[in-house]
């Protein structure tokens, strides 16, 4: 069984259910698991603030402003495989004030927004942009997917996500007609991962630019810091 998180305050957690193994790495990209006395350091500190992590098929995906890095868990010590720039899909878009290229002190106010990395089912590496005007329930999502095809990679925006769906706070997309209640081509996602509003769920409809908060179940229990658990979700 995997619990997959996403997000920059996160701690990924994996437990094998054959095996009992299991894995935990935090945000600094330290990490511990079964057998081990101590904590232990993956890498140097990132470039760039940290933006989330997604593990996955026994790779980590951390991704900050400027690059996703990639490290592969499958034997004894984690390995780098791959460090990809991000820069021009990720870093805020500074506007130039009076001729100079600086952001007004409200600037970084005005607007909440986010970067996640989502792995999809047919194990494509997508990059999520949000932003959202403060006190507002208003979104803009953007979808960047990493392409390699012609050799060097790229980052190509795409628009559609097909009869799949992206469950954000998992960095995970999921077929939709296996999970009842879920719509195709729409990006789920907590608003305590987009820093507001810590007891809302919402999801975002792809087709129709619109975003719908979804009731409760029941009123009296909060939300914060809760967690998506699809039963049927497995992964190796």
């Amino acid at each position: 069984m995997l619990v997959p998180c996403s997000g920059s305050y996160d701690t990924i957690l994996w437990i094998d259910e054959r095996s009992k193994d299991y894995l935990v790495i935090g945000e600094d990209l330290a990490y511990f698991k079964k057998g081990d006395n101590s904590w232990k350091k993956i890498s140097d500190q990132l470039s760039g603030s940290q933006k989330g992590m997604v593990f996955k098929d026994h790779k980590l995906y951390a991704l900050t402003e400027e690059e996703l890095r990639i490290f592969d868990f499958s034997g004894e010590f984690p390995l780098q495989v791959s460090r990809v720039n991000v820069g021009g899909c990720v870093k805020l878009e500074i506007k130039k004030i009076g001729g100079m290229r600086s952001p007004a002190p409200w600037e970084f106010y005005k607007l909440r927004r986010r970067s996640n990395v989502v792995l999809t089912l047919g194990g494509d590496v997508l990059i999520v942009r949000s932003k959202s005007p403060c006190m507002s329930c208003s979104w803009n999502f953007r979808i960047f997917k990493m392409d390699s095809s012609n050799g060097n990679i790229k980052w190509k925006e795409i628009f559609s996500l097909g009869d799949e769906a992206i469950i954000l706070d998992l960095g995970i997309t999921v077929l939709a007609k296996d999970q009842e209640g879920i719509t195709s081509n729409s990006i789920y996602f907590t608003a305590h991962e987009m820093d507001w509003f810590d007891t809302d769920i919402f999801v975002f409809n792809l087709d129709t630019n619109k975003v719908e908060q979804l009731p409760q179940l029941v009123s009296s229990v909060s939300f914060t810091e809760a967690r998506w658990f699809l039963p049927s979700f497995r992964n190796g």
